[in-house]
């Protein structure tokens, strides 16, 4: 299976990738996987 060009273009060139200051008032995270085993995704949104 091929890959479209858009998501080629996403992987090899990330957006919005960082870190956001977790003790921010408008910055909340959000924190789901398995640490001991390396699977964790964070997500911050900041308002």
């Amino acid at each position: 299976m091929a890959y479209g060009e858009k998501v080629l273009d996403h992987y090899e060139n990330p957006r919005n990738v960082g870190v956001l200051d977790k003790d921010a008032k408008n910055v909340g995270t959000g924190m789901v996987g398995a640490p001991a085993c390396g699977d964790v995704m964070r997500l911050q949104i900041q308002i």
